[in-house]
Parts: C-alpha cells; structure tokens; sequence
C-alpha cells in the first residue's frame, strides 16, 4: 500500500512539473513539437494578429493557434529575456470567410508548403518608463529576417504581460504576388500576450 501511495504521489508531483514547464527561469511549453500544432495546447492564451489594407479594405486577422516553445527571463530581468514563438499558419483567421481562405493559399501565406512560422525574440532594451524595444528573427513562408519591435510591459502578480507591434514589408516574405500594388507593403503584428 505504502508502495502505491509513493507511486500515486511521483505521479502528481512529475505532472505538476511537466503543467508548469521547466524550472531556473524558464517558461513556455515542455515538450512541444514545433512541427506538429496538435503537440501545442489547446487554447492559446493572448492575442496574435495582423493589420494589413489596400484602398477597398481594411483586414484584421488574428492566428488562433501559436505557442511559446521557451520563454527564459534569467533572475526575473526582462532585458535578459529570450524567447521562441511558434504560429500555424493554418489557424489564420479573418471575418471575411473568402480572405480567411485566401491567406492561406500559395499568394499570401502559404500554409501548405510552410505551416509553421517562428519568431525569436532577443536582444530586450528599455525606452523609458515600461517600454521597451527588441528584436526578433522572423522565419516566414522559406524567409528570414530580422526585425525591430516595441511593446509595453506589466506585471500580472509575478507574470510579465507585454502589449506591442512590429512593421513588416509583406514584400520581403513573399506574401502577395507582385499585382498586388494595391495592398499597402506596410503590415502592423500586433501582440499581447503573458510571458509564460
């Protein structure tokens, strides 16, 4: 009986750690597959998403399935932070059903050849007050760059909250076909999120 208890109580205690991630600073999802969204879980919390126009319409899109693959925060100093962000491409999601398809075709976002992109985030100073500025490498639809972004952080008890955006030229990713002129290059991701 003593045996069982025991076992019953390693249980607990692996599954509780598994649930809280890894420990020493760290966050985000143990053990997640990157390539496989049906490894991630299944809510995403925080906001995701991206305002792109033309002179017809303005979309406002949001992923409804993205992940922290590693959040680390050393002694708790978010300049030291350093974090990986995984995105099903797939999850992309407008109100207008016929762009929410379109942004997933070959065009834009390509979610069958490149289902997934990654952003990791690096390099955190601060402006002033509680903004700050950093940098992310984006991998994007078989692209690479890196980028500049500025967020405003709180604290949610001993959780940091970050609220920001990043310009991107949806040229340089090939997202939209060259006949496209009429849809701005300038694309606004917005974000805001708990670190975790």
């Amino acid at each position: 009986m003593k045996q069982l208890m025991c076992i019953a109580t390693l249980c607990v205690v692996l599954s509780f750690f598994q649930s809280c991630g890894s420990a020493g600073g760290t966050g985000g999802t143990a053990n997640i597959n990157a390539k496989d969204p049906s490894s991630w879980p299944e809510e995403t919390s925080g906001i995701l998403g991206f305002k792109a126009e033309s002179p017809l319409y303005k979309a406002d899109a949001t992923f409804r399935n993205w992940v922290f693959g590693k959040v680390s925060i050393p002694n708790g100093d978010i300049t030291k932070l350093s974090a990986t962000v995984y995105v099903e491409i797939n999850s992309v999601y407008e109100r207008t059903i016929r762009l929410t398809k379109d942004l997933k075709t070959t065009a834009y976002l390509d979610a069958e050849n490149h289902p997934i992109a990654k952003a990791t985030i690096f390099d955190v100073k601060l402006i002033e007050g509680n903004r700050y500025s950093a940098k992310v490498e984006l991998d994007l639809k078989g692209k690479t760059q890196e980028l500049a972004t500025t967020f405003e952080m709180t604290k949610s008890g001993a959780t940091p909250h970050v609220k920001g955006e990043i310009l991107i030229m949806r040229q340089d990713f090939n997202v939209g076909t060259d006949k496209m002129k009429s849809i701005k290059n300038e694309v606004i991701v917005y974000y805001d999120t708990d670190l975790k």
